[in-house]
């Protein structure tokens, strides 16, 4: 470097160009190191070649003052960079970037819009004297002028090398937003810097202003995209048991080394590798042969080795809710969490469109996100414990995840299950390439482990079995008698555990010979052998209560804790008081196994999920009907809620209460109180009739009676609970109810449905928001008991000592709820009754029902970053957007207004919205007023004096205080439409209106304000309607692409004019009826002859048009572009006279154009929202086609708070009227561009404003579905 290089400068230059150095792969590197200013030039023109011959163009020049700056800059900070590679890094990235995105437009217009407004920001670093560049504090803000170009490259560079970036660009590049203008400002305060000269550069304050600059948007997008995740989760809505915690449960369960044979295996070999070769592998075999003991082992495996794998293990204790949109949701959750950064995507993309997570945009997300990880595997365990209607559907999604031959992504799939036909059938059918691996034939491996096992567990048992013998012999006989008894198994693991479990209660030597001797032969057999031991009938009392256990165990909602096991068996038709007589003992649970189990959580399961398959089928020798189990838990559900209302009686104790939930004897009480109505509603559904008379309808008949006892003993000092509003129908609550309509019991039904129903539909803040609404708006007391309930819990669990309750009773409630005390306040989550174990974990799992309040409106930066609450999106609503929905512009259109953020929004803290300013009172009021200028929705209502507005049912007026009224407004006609109405325009006499919206267009009588002729369209939308000179033909032009002329009085197609290759935006009959001008997104310009229906030229731009109007002395077509330009043309030659851009002209999208009546002036409506008055001076009339028109701005009116979509002239000339975005329509004087009227009259964006002819009377139109037309007059 020279030697009047400064330190400083070259460090920050260094750390910039290793930064970004990093992120770039060798070969890009030494692309970069090579190219010079000329190649990215030369690209720029190829590329601009290529769209061209692609009938694409892009207007390349944007890109020239961007190229012409660096350039420059080069010049200056090359003193920095001699003897280094650093220089060419400013620009070669440029050239990468362009070639990549060539391909895909809005790309490619994202990035030519950011050089662009790179370029703005920089210097005129070639204004620069030679002296200035030795300055060492001028050459260390060159310095950070490389960093930041350099951080834009690196995070660009980043977006296109990733895979499927082209998918995830938008949004993506919508999240690099703010960390872009961030960057931008950056430049743009160094900028200032340079300006002002050498001798005011604070070079100590420019640092610390751009490092306080870098940690704030560190901290925001840190907080975006924690917020976004949070977001994306709670969208996803998972509940019920994670999938991490299931995999840890089976790997418990995994003896180490057993499960190496298979990760060995030759098939997973080549799955395991990143070729195209074996992408679907069913690993299949018979019940309890250890598949997801082996599944979960090769995913500890693979995550080891860092390769991409998501899973998913079926369970039979949840067959209900098994379905393929929990296994999406699921394997959608662990792609986000494994790669955080495909939150913004899924948010942006998918939260923000999709009220919930359905199964089709789940079939449709999930693939794009796993092109995003590359290569992946999928492990999906148990799909044969699912219901058997929804197997086939399940296999049918996942194989849709397996790429196609023209996919660049690995994604390879393992399917785990039995060899049953619902699986087998729909796996061979879809699917020629599934290779299988059968565990049944990989039996000298699986034998092999199976003895292992044995031995292992032996060893376990040989304290109790060495009670028995002194010399082992006995423990070796046995080893080898089951080993040779279990290889015939083909790898019964279950089988084997079944019958060392069974060994654990042997008393002699004898014995032990008689158990290994007659094992049954399978599972079947060994099943019933154990049934016959619990079930012996010979001991009537133990058989009942094992009966009891194994119903609850089959048909319970959920897995029971032991404590709530115990509760429930000891209720029973003949035992209807639970007390200290009538409790079981945990040890009563002995008597089923082996086949059942304790979790570690205590919660009592089937050993395996075949067992209560086999128990509910007539190969038990005693069947567990479904009919008895409802009924039994039913019962036990109605006497433990009577005891429960106990707990809520006036004037019992505190410490009563206490007493009594501390004896156990509540304990069941959240259960029954969360499923006591689904238990009754699948009794009565079994059973078809009920009648007052059956004995369970006489018990839940007691349960009425007593909760209406204690309602009126409640409400003799309570209000009841509020009113609900709305009124659910009984399918919407649930079908089976009209089931029990006869019964008094109904009512409570009824109640309970609707509550949980009403409390679904809430949005809350928190979980103590959701549990108030349903204690405040329950007519029942189940909320408010189990509430109760839990609270007394929590109590309980916070003391050392509490009167009338001895230590150890407390020490065995708080080991009971130590893993359940906390419990979630969601009326609809699964874990309403299961609970947590702190209330940290609780407030965790509640965070993911928690949604983020998004605002709506897709430009601004807060649709990202979102409120905690609805009172912070609410105010922000207010100030800034209001209440709107999206107006319906294409995606096409929408990548102008991606890059930009609410600028009012930017400057709000996370979390809370801006308070609205107070109204002003008093003296301040006039000077309020005055400070609005033309943003009249700035007026407060309340403290307007009366003429200055005008109030409807539904609409309101406001007057510019500032200037005399000259104006008046009224109301005419609402005209209430189907969909989103698009376009308005009157017939050339006033008489009728025309509207355009999806796929009809449709023409009402102006003053009768009644629809008079229905046209039916083939576009998706109908963007554009003109009604002939004659009034006798309506145009009409969309999405697509296809211009239809429609006789009116035959409501019929005269002509189809066929040309555009994209969709239509805007028509427009010349006066005199000879042609028709069309505009559309393919950047052309059409006229077509009405006599011959044929196109008589076209006009080309660089990019696509929204508006077009003809001259009222039919000589020109003006168009507004997508480009911020207007572009104007002659008809009689086709020559472009005029196109209105550079500083004077638009920032933004021209939406909408209009011809004044008296043709020398052109009217033209912005996305950056503003409205201009061009004058145009013509050429000689007498003389068609020769001379160049001048046009020029005379007014820009700024008043509108969002786009301006739609603009017109009276046909006196007299007013301009524009609709906008912002919700209002406003008149202004084109003279002195002062706003003089806004009317608020529609819920959203008013998308196109028109004027009748004939005068005084004009037309709105909206997205919020409403047509409205006005009169206004003199005031």
């Amino acid at each position: 470097m020279a030697a009047g290089a400064s330190p400083q400068a070259r460090l920050t230059i260094r750390d910039a160009f290793e930064r970004f150095e990093a992120t770039v792969s060798p070969d890009d590197s030494r692309q970069f190191s090579t190219t010079e200013l000329k190649d990215v030039r030369d690209a720029a023109l190829q590329i601009e070649t290529q769209l061209a011959a692609r009938q694409s163009l892009r207007n390349m020049r944007r890109l020239q003052p961007f190229l012409d700056g660096l350039e420059h800059y080069s010049k200056s900070v090359e003193i920095l960079c001699n003897g280094t590679p650093y220089l060419s890094w400013i620009w070669a990235p440029v050239k990468l970037m362009l070639q990549l995105s060539a391909d895909y437009l809005k790309v490619f217009e994202k990035l030519i819009e950011a050089y662009g407004k790179i370029a703005d920001a920089l210097p005129r670093f070639d204004r620069l004297s030679a002296a200035l560049k030795e300055n060492h504090d001028f050459q260390a803000v060159l310095a950070i002028f490389y960093a930041d170009i350099l951080e834009f490259h690196r995070r660009a560079y980043k977006f296109v090398r990733r895979k499927s970036w082209s998918i995830l660009f938008t949004s993506t590049w919508a999240g690099f937003d703010s960390r872009f203008n961030s960057i931008l400002a950056s430049l743009a305060y160094h900028s200032e810097l340079v300006d002002k000269e050498a001798h005011s550069v604070h070079i100590a304050e420019a640092k610390q202003w751009r490092k306080l600059q870098t940690e704030l948007e560190d901290k925001k997008e840190k907080e975006r995209n924690a917020a976004q995740l949070i977001n994306v989760m709670s969208w996803l809505g998972l509940s019920g048991i994670a999938q991490e915690d299931e995999l840890d449960r089976i790997l418990r369960l995994c003896l180490p080394g057993s499960c190496d044979w298979l990760i060995k295996h030759t098939k997973i070999d080549l799955w395991l590798k990143d070729s195209p070769t074996h992408s679907l592998i069913w690993l299949h075999g018979k019940p309890g042969a250890g598949k997801s003991v082996i599944c979960s082992s090769l995913v500890q495996s693979m995550e080891k080795q860092k390769i991409n794998v998501f899973y998913y293990f079926f369970s039979y204790r949840n067959s209900a809710a098994e379905t393929s949109t929990r296994l999406l949701r699921s394997l959608t959750a662990q792609v986000i969490q494994k790669f955080p950064d495909l939150a913004g995507y899924v948010h942006d993309e998918y939260v923000l469109s999709h009220s919930t997570a359905s199964l089709r945009a789940l079939r449709k997300l999930l693939p794009n996100l796993l092109i995003s990880a590359q290569s992946s595997r999928l492990v999906i365990d148990g799909i044969d414990e699912c219901d058997p209607d929804e197997q086939k559907f399940i296999i049918e999604h996942i194989l849709e995840l397996l790429p196609t031959g023209t996919s660049s992504h690995i994604c390879k799939i393992l399917v785990s299950s039995r060899d049953v036909p619902t699986v087998s059938r729909n796996l061979r059918k879809k699917t020629k390439i599934a290779t299988e691996i059968s565990l049944s034939r990989e039996h000298q491996s699986v034998d092999n482990v199976i003895e292992c096992f044995i031995q292992k567990r032996l060893l376990e048992l040989q304290d109790d079995i060495g009670e028995l013998e002194h010399d082992g012999a006995v423990v070796d006989n046995t080893r080898r008698t089951l080993a040779e008894k279990a290889n015939g198994k083909h790898g019964m693991f279950l089988w084997v555990h079944l019958v060392l479990v069974s060994l654990e209660t042997v008393h002699s030597i004898r014995e032990l010979h008689d158990i290994v001797k007659t094992i049954p032969a399978g599972l079947p057999e060994l099943y019933n052998r154990i049934l016959a031991r619990i079930c012996d009938e010979r001991n009537p009392r133990d058989r009942d209560k094992a009966l009891r256990i194994l119903k609850w165990v089959c048909f319970s909602q959920r897995p029971l804790k032991k404590f709530e096991l115990l509760n429930g068996i000891a209720l029973t038709p003949e035992n209807t008081a639970l007390d200290g007589n009538s409790t079981v003992v945990e040890r009563v649970l002995d008597v089923c196994k082996p086949l059942i189990e304790e979790r570690p959580d205590s919660a009592i399961v089937f050993v395996h999920f075949s067992v209560r398959e086999f128990l509910v089928t007539s190969q038990a020798m005693t069947t567990i009907k479904k009919i008895e189990a409802h009924h039994d838990i039913a019962f036990a559900c109605a006497t433990i809620l009577m005891s429960g209302f106990d707990l809520l009686r006036p004037g019992l104790t505190e410490g009563d209460c206490l007493m009594q939930v501390a004896s156990g004897l509540y304990g069941l009480v959240p259960y029954a109180s969360e499923y006591w109505v689904e238990h009754l509603l699948t009794y009565a559904y079994c059973v078809g009739t009920l009648d007052q008379s059956h004995p369970l309808m006489l018990h839940f008949s007691q349960v009425r009676e007593k909760h209406d006892q204690l309602s009126t003993m409640l409400k003799n000092g309570e209000n009841g609970a509020a009113s609900l509003g709305g009124y659910p129908s009984q399918d919407q609550l649930d079908k089976r109810l009209g089931l029990l309509a006869h019964l008094p019991v109904h009512q409570l039904v009824h109640d309970t449905l609707r509550v949980r129903w009403m409390s679904n539909q809430e949005a809350y803040e928190s979980g103590k928001d959701a549990e108030t609404y349903a204690l405040h708006h329950d007519r029942t007391f189940f909320s408010r008991l189990t509430n109760t309930f839990n609270n007394f819990v929590l109590q309980l669990l916070a003391e050392e000592d509490i009167p009338g309750v001895t230590k150890d009773k407390l020490a065995a409630l708080k080991r009971s709820y130590a893993s359940s005390a906390f419990r979630c306040r969601y009326s609809s989550c699964p874990n309403a009754s299961v609970g947590f174990a702190s209330d940290q974990l609780r407030t965790q799992h509640e965070a993911l029902h928690l949604r983020r309040q998004f605002c709506k409106t897709p430009t601004c930066s807060w649709s990202r970053i979102g409120f905690q609450n609805r009172k912070g999106l609410e105010a922000h609503m207010r100030n800034f957007h209001g209440e709107k929905k999206t107006v319906p512009i294409p995606s096409k259109v929408r990548r102008t207004l991606g890059n930009r953020d609410c600028e009012k929004d930017e400057d709000l803290p996370d979390s809370t919205a801006a308070p609205s300013p107070p109204p002003p009172t008093g003296a301040g009021l006039e000077a309020e007023i005055a400070d609005v200028g033309n943003a009249l929705c700035d007026l407060h209502m309340d403290t307007l004096p009366e003429k200055f507005k005008k109030e409807g049912p539904d609409w309101h007026a406001v007057f510019n205080p500032r200037v005399r009224r000259v104006l008046d407004v009224n109301l005419i006609h609402d005209l209430p439409c189907q969909n989103v109405v698009l376009c308005v325009r009157f017939s050339s006499d006033g008489l009728y209106l025309a509207t355009g919206c999806k796929r009809s267009a449709t023409i009402f009588d102006v003053e009768m304000g009644l629809s008079i002729v229905r046209l039916e369209h083939g576009a998706t939308y109908i963007r554009s309607v003109c009604f002939s000179p004659d009034g006798r033909n309506l145009a009409t032009g969309g999405d697509d692409k296809v211009i239809r002329v429609w006789d009116i009085e035959a409501r019929q197609i005269r002509h189809q004019l066929s040309g555009h290759d994209e969709e239509i935006y805007a028509l427009d009959f010349s006066r005199n009826g000879l042609f028709i001008a069309s505009g559309g997104f393919d950047r052309t310009v059409r006229l077509w002859d009405t006599s011959t229906n044929q196109q008589v030229m076209v006009f080309t731009a660089d990019d696509g048009f929204f508006s077009i109007a003809i001259s009222p002395d039919n000589r020109f077509v003006a168009a507004g572009s997508l480009d911020s330009s207007v572009y104007i043309w002659d008809i009689s030659n086709g020559r472009l006279v005029e196109h209105l851009e550079g500083k004077d002209g638009h920032k933004a999208s021209v939406y909408s154009v209009a011809f004044a009546p008296n043709g020398k002036d052109l009217i033209s409506g912005s996305l950056d929202k503003t409205i201009k008055v061009w004058e145009l001076s013509m050429p000689p009339e007498n003389i068609p086609g020769t001379g160049w028109m001048v046009g020029k701005c005379i007014k820009t009116f700024e008043g509108h708070k969002d786009f301006v979509l739609a603009v017109t002239m009276t046909p006196d000339d007299a007013w301009v009227l524009s609709g906008s975005q912002d919700r209002g329509v406003q008149f202004w004087d084109p003279n002195t561009g002062v706003a003089h009227l806004r009317i608020q009259g529609h819920e959203n964006a008013v998308v196109s404003v028109a004027t009748s002819p004939m005068g005084n009377i004009f037309a709105t139109a909206s997205a919020d579905m409403c047509v409205r037309i006005w009169r206004y007059s003199n005031y």
